[in-house]
């Protein structure tokens, strides 16, 4: 069982005492004595559940440890460059070959830090301490579904990626020193793309965002522990001085470079069955986004008729066809 620091505990039985002198009759007058009460009340109380705050958030960042999403083989090749990762004389390529295999390797790179450095980090330096801290009885006003969406289906989705762009890889390192990776490309986005749930993960992720943001912003100002909690969070190391409006739109940020990072395999890709096979791959995450887009769009024009709505003052039946008759008994019905 857990007790309370000392300081906290002198806070909190200071914080008694000045309540029962305040409540106590005396024969001081009781505007002499009322506001100083009040104040320093009100300051060993914040103080206290300061401490308070500090103490779970940094217990449960010590055990957040993530056994579900981790993967400790993905994470070992952060600092590993593209050279190191395909197999053969690399360096003895032509220079067009030698930008090919780079803009590939920045293809599966980019997506391990994504996991890595921002929804890993959104997952395991903010969301899961935040709701170890709800059991202790903290922040308990915060709705982590709101704040974070479907954050842990993207993580899946991202661990998956990086998986098979790796099994994948393994064939290209087989089959000699053609390093041919166009087969690679449109498997990985096949799977990518017509999975039963990416794309419109990414979907609900972007849609939910304008939402997400408000939400963040009325917690602010509602809850002030909860910007105790994120100044915590941000000392973190892992967290990398990222603000949680940094991390929060990184997936925005991320579904958003696909296509870019694609033209740019495309650009170096030889032989022109290849490079059609490429470009198909770009169209395809062009559509998805651009269906990500219209429903992003389509919910916006749709907030903002609900809006014009409710600021609409629709008049009365009698006021839109003054010259009809309505019997005065049906007046209070209708108007």
């Amino acid at each position: 069982m857990d007790y309370p620091c000392y300081e906290e505990a002198a806070d909190l039985q200071r914080a008694t005492i000045a309540a029962q002198a305040f409540y106590a009759e005396n024969n001081e007058p009781t505007k002499t004595r009322s506001p100083w009460i009040l104040k320093r009340l009100y300051e060993w109380s914040n103080r206290a559940k300061r401490r308070e705050i500090i103490k779970h958030v940094q217990a449960a960042l010590e055990t957040s440890v993530d056994h579900e999403l981790e993967d400790d083989e993905l994470e070992k090749l952060l600092p590993v460059s593209w050279d190191e990762m395909f197999e053969g004389p690399i360096q003895e390529l032509p220079q067009q070959k030698q930008k090919y295999l780079q803009a590939v390797w920045e293809l599966f790179h980019s997506e391990l830090k994504f996991l890595h450095h921002q929804l890993l980090v959104l997952r395991n330096v903010y969301k899961e301490p935040l709701k170890k801290c709800q059991v202790e009885g903290c922040l308990l006003t915060v709705e982590p579904d709101l704040l974070f969406g479907n954050l842990d289906q993207l993580c899946r989705i991202s661990r998956g990626f990086c998986q098979t762009f790796l099994s994948l890889l393994q064939s290209v390192n087989r089959e000699g020193t053609d390093y041919d990776c166009t087969e690679l490309v449109v498997k990985l986005f096949e799977k990518f793309s017509k999975g039963p749930s990416t794309i419109s993960a990414y979907q609900a992720y972007c849609i939910n965002y304008k939402a997400t943001m408000e939400y963040l912003g009325s917690i602010r100002q509602k809850e002030e522990r909860f910007t105790e909690f994120e100044r915590i969070c941000l000392a973190d190391e892992r967290c990398f001085r990222l603000q949680l409006e940094d991390l929060l739109i990184a997936p925005l940020q991320r579904i958003t470079r696909l296509p870019i990072l694609l033209r740019e395999i495309h650009k170096y890709t030889e032989g022109d069955e290849n490079k059609a096979q490429v470009e198909k791959v770009i169209d395809s995450m062009t559509e998805s986004l651009r269906s990500i887009d219209d429903s992003v769009q389509w919910l916006h024009n749709f907030e903002r008729l609900q809006q014009l709505q409710t600021q609409v003052i629709w008049p009365s039946i009698v006021e839109l066809e003054p010259k009809s008759f309505v019997p005065d008994s049906n007046t209070q019905l209708i108007g």
